[in-house]
């Protein structure tokens, strides 16, 4: 498998203690950043697979709150023509009466 190249923005205070790993273990400061991450690559995979998890989550929270909301705009919109209804109901009453 090849490495591929990333270019890593670092303040001059963690650039200069990569530096002086790099110096005292007679390696590049690249290898030094390898090494980290290398290092760091199961925790990472945990992190990004809880953070991959949280995201379906929010993604299935949406289409289940999308669905109740769509549920519950059918409920209103029935109880909105039953009140119609009703209301028209009433209005023929009340003209009946009139005449």
């Amino acid at each position: 498998m090849s490495k591929q190249r990333l270019s890593v923005s670092l303040r001059p205070q963690e650039l200069e203690l990569i530096t002086r790993l790099a110096w005292y273990r007679k390696v590049s400061r690249s290898r030094i950043v390898a090494e980290l991450v290398e290092s760091s690559a199961e925790p990472l995979q945990r992190i990004a697979t809880i953070l991959e998890l949280a995201e379906k989550a929010n993604a299935s929270y949406k289409r289940d709150m999308s669905a109740v909301v769509g549920n519950a705009a059918k409920s209103i919109d029935e109880l909105y023509r039953q009140a119609l209804d009703q209301v028209e109901v009433v209005q023929h009453r009340t003209e009946k009466k009139r005449h």
